[in-house]
């Protein structure tokens, strides 16, 4: 294992253990594959294999029905082979927050926070969390931990602690959380059961921004696991995941207070960069590759190669990084072949890209879905079905569009018919396609891997059949939208008055597209004989979210705002809406932290009344 560090200004740099997980929480693969997969890792020089387990793994304490666990033999075989090729597995067994797994059985339902109205996000009922203030359920983990620790014997274990959004909100946990003090005492218990176990505890640190004083408590013998997807990281330091997304050099506020400290990336060839870029300033315990649910693990495999050569080679001295690892994963390819593989993992929906690759003599002599999922076949099988998913979305999304306008002609209908009609037998090949590669790739395990496709083409389906110029009384609500903070959750409720009776056209959250960026426009249709004088918007949840202008169309017309007769709540700037500039109205707390301690701030709904002129 690699744990040595160097100074920061060392001319070379020292990435510490190299890292990278697999999600067998959310997307099971066969014991095969996992073995499979540490022998490509181990050859580009990854020494620690992250498996994101939650409650997979059955023992005596806990086991999911056959079928959806894993043995601990199954494990066993997995630690032994990572072994063999010099590499320790750490698992992730998540101790407060997301343990839907274990509640998925009633009977272990009892150490879940019980329904409370005071919950953060949900349905009303804790179904992903720990209740720690419960002394049963320390208990239940505890014996499950000692089950886990002679399965994994390496000397590091992952509590997770990321996203734990209804941690202390029962009434046994309640009111202890608004000073950090149970997310605190939630960490202490991790740590020290595991430490009675010989485990090193590591965690994700993103929870840290919501319980901040909570840091003067934890141990320093905690590996910070700080992970940021953003694209655009500075060499100074991430944005916060959440709670306002303050900006802070979390590298270097950890090793002041003598933390070790890992950075985290995903899959994106943008996010990898910059993360490095930020990273290779500091010293650091290790670097960590992660991979969340997705299809097809296998496919990530040039993403995980790249983070290897960087992690290497953080100045790139060898070539750039990804289009060395696509040529190691997919060496037949021609040069404007890699670069448009390239270009599909930075973007899936990169159709020019795409038709490069699918034109290629490689992509062109695929043939059926070949058994090795690391074969340069398989890693190109599924770039492309991914390709071809993501640009029948787009496609959806332009319809979907036209088909919304009441003003829409026949040849607009036409038109979108025209985009929709290729599709049906896309996404039937796609949905075809993603079958035979779970059959082959994943056989026995949970999950239908062609769900994605389907979903879409039944919207292609309905599309297709509902596709009409507009009825005389079809609607369209227009509302322009900026969301500063992409981790902001805002409610929206959006009522016209009709006649004097004011009825909802459209409610919910309201947040970009991929892709988006943070200013974006929502459309909803709406049926009414008649169209709204005035037009009311009522936010609330957690952050600010800003509207910059409104209207409302039918076949012939056209209406916006008119003055704003009424606000209520917290808003700013309400009569800017009524120009259709850049300039927008900032609606509730500017606060996500202070929010996400008081349900009052959360539900504090403000409003703004417009009356309507054509």
């Amino acid at each position: 294992m690699r744990t040595a560090k160097t100074e920061e200004n060392s001319p070379t740099w020292n990435p510490g253990l190299r890292i990278v997980q697999l999600d067998l929480a959310r997307k099971m693969e066969t014991p095969e594959f996992v073995k499979g997969y540490i022998d490509r890792v181990a050859s580009v020089g990854y020494d620690a294999l992250q498996l994101y387990l939650e409650a997979r793994v059955a023992t005596p304490t806990f086991a999911l029905p056959a079928g959806e666990r894993y043995t601990a033999e199954d494990m066993r075989g997995i630690v032994a082979h990572a072994a063999s090729r010099g590499m320790t597995v750490v698992p992730v067994v998540s101790l407060l927050g997301h343990a839907e797994l274990f509640f998925q059985q009633p009977e272990f339902r009892k150490y879940m926070e019980p329904k409370t109205d005071g919950i953060r996000l949900g349905s009303g009922e804790n179904t992903g969390t720990f209740c720690l203030s419960n002394p049963e359920t320390r208990t239940f983990l505890a014996n499950y931990l000692a089950d886990l620790a002679g399965i994994f014997p390496g000397p590091f274990f992952h509590a997770g602690f990321d996203e734990a959004w209804n941690a202390g909100t029962c009434p046994l946990c309640r009111g202890r959380e608004r000073e950090d003090e149970y997310f605190a005492d939630c960490v202490l218990f991790a740590h020290d059961a595991l430490a009675a176990l010989g485990k090193r505890m590591w965690m994700w640190d993103d929870f840290l921004a919501f319980h901040p004083k909570a840091l003067a408590r934890i141990p320093k013998d905690v590996v910070m696991m700080h992970w940021c997807y953003d694209g655009d990281i500075s060499d100074w330091g991430c944005r916060l995941n959440f709670a306002g997304r303050l900006r802070e050099d979390a590298l270097a506020k950890y090793a002041a207070l003598g933390y070790d400290a890992v950075p985290c990336w995903w899959l994106k060839p943008d996010n990898t960069r910059s993360f490095m870029a930020y990273a290779r300033r500091h010293k650091v315990f290790g670097c960590c590759q992660t991979q969340w649910e997705g299809f097809f693990h296998g496919g990530a495999l040039p993403n995980v190669v790249a983070s290897a050569f960087l992690m290497e080679d953080p100045g790139g001295a060898g070539g750039e990084p990804f289009e060395r690892a696509v040529r190691r994963c997919c060496p037949s390819l021609a040069d404007v072949e890699v670069s448009a593989a390239v270009r599909l993992l930075e973007d899936a929906d990169d159709e020019l890209a795409l038709e490069v690759l699918k034109t290629s003599a490689a992509a062109k002599s695929l043939g059926p879905v070949d058994p090795d999922p690391f074969s340069e076949r398989a890693i190109l099988d599924g770039l492309l079905v991914q390709g071809e998913i993501a640009r029948a979305k787009r496609l959806v999304r332009k319809a979907e569009a036209t088909l919304a306008d009441p003003r829409r002609t026949e040849a607009d209908v036409e038109a979108a018919r025209r985009i929709l009609a290729p599709l049906v037998k896309t996404l039937a090949e796609a949905s075809s396609r993603r079958e035979e590669q779970g059959r082959r790739w994943r056989a026995g395990m949970p999950g239908r891997p062609q769900e994605e496709a389907e979903r879409l083409a039944g919207r292609v389906a309905e599309l297709l059949d509902s596709a009409a110029v507009a009825a005389p009384d079809e609607r369209s609500l227009e509302v322009e939208l900026t969301l500063v903070d992409s981790h902001g959750i805002p409610w929206w409720k959006a009522l016209g008055r009709f006649g004097g009776v004011w009825r909802e056209i459209a409610a919910g959250v309201w947040k970009p597209e991929r892709g988006e960026g943070a200013t974006f426009t929502k459309r909803f249709a709406f049926r009414s004989d008649a169209m709204p004088d005035a037009i009311r918007l009522e936010h609330h949840g957690y952050g600010e979210a800003q509207v910059r202008f409104v209207s409302v169309a039918d076949r012939t017309s056209r209406l916006v705002p008119k003055a704003v007769v009424e606000t209520g709540g917290l808003v700013r700037d309400a009569e800017k809406i009524l120009v259709d500039d850049d300039s927008a109205a900032t609606f509730g707390h500017p606060g996500f932290l202070d929010a996400f301690r008081d349900n009052a701030l959360r539900d504090a709904v403000s409003s703004v009344t417009m009356n309507l002129t054509p």
